[in-house]
C-alpha cells in the first residue's frame, strides 16, 4: 500500500527527487529492478548536468541487475558517463571490465581490473569477483600474471582461550558463550561499517541457533542496506538462500 502511494506521488510529481529517490531505493529493494532503473533514469534526467558520477554509476548497475548480469551498450554509456565525470569511480571500473570482456577485449579489461583490485580494500564487493576471473583474463590478454594472495581477514570467531574454556563448560554455559559471541557480532553489524560477509555470517548465526525472526530482519536490513551495491548483496542473498529464508 505504500509502495503503490509513492508510485501515485512520484507520477504526479515527476520532477520532485526526493520522492524519485525513494522509489529507485524501495523498487531495488523489493527486487523491480527495471523499474528502479527507470526511475533512476528519471532521477538523472531531472538533475540534468548536476547529475553526478555516481547517479550513472548507479544506473548502469540496476540496467545490468535488470539483465542478469549483461553489461548491455546502453549501460556502458552510463558507465562511461560516470567515469568521464569521476575517472576512479569502483564500480563503473568494474562493470566497464565486465563489458570489455564480453566485447572481447581481455587486454582492457585485465589492465582495469589489475589495478582497480590493487586499490581495493580486501572487503569491496567486486574483489571476490575479480579475483576469481582475473587469471583467465590475463592469460586470454597473453599476459603473465599470478594473482596475490588474498590479505586474511582477522579472526573474528573464538580464540584459542575461549576454546579452552569451553572445554571445562556445560552445555548451557557454552550455549551462552556462543549467544555472547551472536550478540556481539549483532552489535558490530547495527553499528558499524562492517563487510558484507559479517551481514551473511550474522544471518547464518541466527539460522544455527534457531532465530528465524531476527535473521529475516537482518536480511531486510540487508536489503535495504546494499540495495545499490549488487555483487555485496548476492554474498549476503546467499546465506538468506541457506538460512531458508528466500529463494
Amino acid at each position: 500500500e505504500l509502495m503503490e502511494k509513492l508510485r501515485q506521488t512520484v507520477a504526479e510529481r515527476p520532477d520532485d527527487l526526493r520522492g524519485l529517490r525513494l522509489l529507485v531505493r524501495n523498487e531495488a529493494a523489493l527486487g523491480n529492478v527495471a523499474a528502479a532503473y527507470a526511475a533512476q533514469q528519471q532521477t538523472i534526467r531531472v538533475k540534468g548536468p548536476e547529475a553526478t558520477a555516481d547517479d550513472h554509476a548507479l544506473l548502469a548497475d540496476l540496467m545490468i541487475a535488470a539483465a542478469g548480469g549483461y553489461v548491455s551498450t546502453e549501460a556502458e554509456a552510463a558507465l562511461r558517463t560516470a567515469l568521464q565525470a569521476d575517472p576512479d569511480n569502483p564500480t563503473s571500473r568494474y562493470y566497464l571490465g565486465a563489458y570489455l570482456m564480453q566485447v572481447d577485449r581481455p587486454d582492457a579489461a585485465f589492465r582495469i581490473w589489475e589495478r582497480l583490485l590493487r586499490e581495493s580494500p580486501p572487503d569491496a564487493p567486486w574483489v571476490t569477483p575479480i579475483r576469481a576471473q582475473i587469471e583467465d583474463v590475463a592469460w586470454r590478454a597473453g599476459v603473465q600474471y599470478q594473482l596475490p594472495e588474498a590479505p586474511r581477514e582477522a579472526p573474528r570467531g573464538p580464540s584459542a582461550e575461549d576454546m579452552e574454556a569451553a572445554a571445562d563448560m556445560s552445555a548451557d554455559e557454552r550455549m551462552e558463550m556462543i549467544r555472547g559471541m551472536v550478540r556481539n557480532l549483532a552489535v558490530r553489524v547495527e553499528n558499524e561499517a562492517v563487510p558484507p560477509a559479517d551481514w551473511a555470517r550474522l544471518i547464518s548465526a541466527y539460522a544455527v541457533l534457531g532465530e528465524r525472526e531476527l535473521a529475516q530482519n537482518v536480511w531486510s536490513d540487508a536489503q535495504k542496506t546494499f540495495w545499490d551495491a549488487p555483487n555485496a548483496l548476492a554474498l549476503i542473498r546467499q546465506a538468506a538462500i541457506d538460512a531458508g529464508l528466500t529463494e
